[in-house]
């Protein structure tokens, strides 16, 4: 990953690990990845830790 630091990406990891939807919006624009994928993955990160 170019052009993006590493505070950046340890900042939107925590927010991947509980999303709301402006978040996964935001998430979804920056890594180019669609939003329900976002929620999908966190869900599952959930899921797991139980």
């Amino acid at each position: 990953m170019t052009g993006i630091s590493k505070s950046a990406i340890s900042n939107y990891e925590s927010r991947l690990r509980t999303p709301d939807l402006k978040n996964a919006k935001k998430l979804s624009d920056v890594l180019m990845v669609p939003m329900s994928d976002i929620l999908e993955m966190s869900e599952y990160d959930r899921n797991k830790q139980k």
